[in-house]
């Protein structure tokens, strides 16, 4: 369940 937080982080960054 820590993958999913840093996938989203990973998009996050992405998408900024």
């Amino acid at each position: 369940m820590g993958t999913v937080r840093f996938v989203w982080i990973l998009t996050l960054n992405h998408t900024v």
